[in-house]
């Protein structure tokens, strides 16, 4: 077997473990009464490690499969979750290539948002900051890698802190009419 029919081999190896780790989770969450139809933004699954994502999973093993030591930070708030050291030569003195990677896993296809944090952690880092999302999850999950993703035209989107409720419908709610009590 030639390096490539090794790669894609040790990579059915983790695709088709990644599958069987993705059925033994339904049925755990089924176990536990979870809503298997819902839209879980990530797909978590049980492994020998703890808790690990499906989606960490995969990257890991796409990593592994260039060659590359893979780190997981993922507790650590840097920003990212995954960091990829892949030597660029075997004579002394060699040279590494790093990759600073966030992981983003959809159980189908969907879009995806970053955290304050992981954005300006890609604005920060630029060529070395990597976005590996992997879609399907649920079934056959899929590696798409994007080199400096703050390149592009994020929307920012915002998170609701508190709700406000003006005088005059809480004064409506009690006395009926505002006038009559100011």
């Amino acid at each position: 077997m030639n390096s490539d029919e090794i790669l894609k081999a040790e990579l059915a190896k983790v695709l088709a473990e990644c599958e069987r780790l993705r059925e033994e989770n339904a049925r755990l969450r089924f176990r536990v009464g979870e809503d298997l139809k819902g839209d879980h933004q990530d797909v978590e699954r049980p492994s020998l490690n703890g808790d690990v994502n499906i989606a960490v999973q995969a990257v890991v093993a796409f990593e592994e499969a260039r060659g590359s030591k893979v780190e997981n930070v993922e507790g650590d708030t840097r920003g990212f979750d995954l960091i990829s050291r892949c030597a660029l030569s075997v004579t002394e003195g060699e040279q590494v290539a790093t990759r600073f990677i966030e992981v983003k896993g959809r159980a189908a296809v969907g879009e995806i948002a970053l955290t304050a944090n992981e954005y300006k952690t890609a604005l920060r880092l630029s060529d070395e900051y990597w976005l590996y999302v992997v879609f399907n999850c649920a079934s056959q999950p899929k590696v798409t890698t994007i080199q400096n993703p703050a390149r592009f035209d994020w929307q920012p989107l915002s998170k609701i802190d508190c709700y406000r409720l003006d005088s005059e419908t809480i004064l409506k709610s009690q006395f009926g009419s505002v006038s009559k009590h100011i």
